[in-house]
């Protein structure tokens, strides 16, 4: 009876291998170490709500067999997006105990695979959300989209509750009309507020300062003052010294400097 058990058990694994070669043969070549992480840039910054394998039969073999090691998808992928879509030595290595060394490379190809796939749609994704910001400021800044994407995000963190953040996050990386829609909404929202009105109080010139946190700013010195603060260990999330900065910059903005 044991060696019956033991005879379906490798011929299991023998299945599982044939079908993961036939899919990585059908796939195009391996794409080279040294990806970006697919983490998208048009974000609202908050704290990552966890990484996932996509959707597909492919992907389901795939993580079955991650299973089978002991290890959780999410986490995996996790650790390969951040490890520019390879497996690190002891995921390798954990796994190569459970499946072998063919087989684990056919699964550490496929998740390099997977990762190309999301750096490429990932950054679709921003180059179409950091144009529509561009277009609904057209007018009141020449600066880039991305850039002005920046500064929105960085008064979304301040004024926008957190699970309503955590939405509009959801719809942004759906892309397409969902991610439109969200920034219409940030950008309604941000036109609404006591932030935007207040330009027409304004004075005229680059270094007037109001109750609002200062004098405003250009990029350059924007950008530099940013580094100093972080360089002196201060946080991009919690920081009320680049709050304040940001709303310098923001102020600037409105000003179309």
């Amino acid at each position: 009876m044991t060696d019956e058990v033991a005879e379906a058990q490798a011929k299991a694994k023998a299945e599982a291998a044939e079908s993961a070669e036939t899919v990585a043969a059908s796939e195009q070549e391996n794409a080279p170490k040294g990806e970006e992480s697919p983490t998208p840039k048009a974000d609202l910054g908050d704290e990552d709500e966890g990484s996932k394998l996509p959707e597909g039969t492919v992907v389901e073999q795939v993580g079955s067999l991650i299973v089978d090691a002991g290890l959780k998808p999410e986490d995996v992928a996790k650790i390969v997006s951040e490890n520019n879509g390879d497996l690190t030595p002891a995921l390798f290595q954990q796994l190569v105990e459970k499946h072998g060394e063919g087989l684990t490379s056919i699964i550490a190809d496929n998740l390099r695979s997977f990762n190309k796939d999301a750096v490429t749609k990932g950054n679709e994704n921003d180059t179409a959300i950091f144009t529509h910001v561009q277009e609904s400021f057209k007018g009141v800044t020449e600066q880039s989209g991305e850039e002005t994407w920046k500064e929105l995000s960085g008064w979304a963190k301040e004024n926008i509750p957190n699970e309503e953040r955590k939405e509009i996050n959801s719809l942004l990386k759906q892309g397409g009309l969902s991610a439109k829609f969200a920034v219409d909404h940030l950008v309604k929202k941000f036109q609404s507020s006591d932030s935007y009105t207040q330009t027409a109080s304004l004075e005229s010139g680059d270094s007037v300062a109001d109750s609002s946190g200062g004098a405003m700013i250009d990029r350059a010195t924007y950008d530099r003052e940013l580094r100093k603060l972080q360089s002196e260990g201060h946080d991009y999330n919690t920081s009320p010294e680049i709050a304040q900065l940001q709303r310098r910059r923001q102020k600037a903005i409105r000003r179309g400097h």
